[in-house]
């Protein structure tokens, strides 16, 4: 049976330990920044929540689309932000109901191009 690649371990597998890691930082506050405003969140307000400066931020989204260009030019976080709530909406619904910045990266990543 093959494993399905988590959204966490097509990070590193395509960033390196480094950017990979700080992708998943980056990743992980937007999706909280989205669930908490309850909409895709601006690049402003991201910056604002997490207390980025504008080039720290700017650099990020680049790092982002580099890692994934088959989103395109202008894709941000948000494209995995539905599957990550509905881990953690499931999650919740469980008897343990631990939740947990790290599972929002536990994701499956299917719609990825896996190597």
């Amino acid at each position: 049976m093959r494993h399905e690649r988590t959204l966490f371990e097509t990070l590193i597998e395509r960033g390196g330990p480094l950017k990979g890691g700080r992708q998943a930082s980056f990743v992980v506050m937007w999706a909280m920044t989205a669930h908490r405003l309850g909409r895709e969140p601006m690049q402003t307000e991201v910056r604002a929540e997490w207390r980025l400066s504008e080039r720290t931020c700017h650099r990020y989204v680049h790092e982002f689309r580099k890692l994934f260009p088959e989103f395109g030019d202008v894709a941000t976080p948000q494209v995995f932000v539905p599957a990550m709530e509905a881990a953690v909406a499931d999650r919740l619904t469980r008897k343990t109901p631990r939740a947990d910045a790290s599972m929002l990266l536990r994701v499956a990543a299917p719609s990825l191009v896996s190597g």
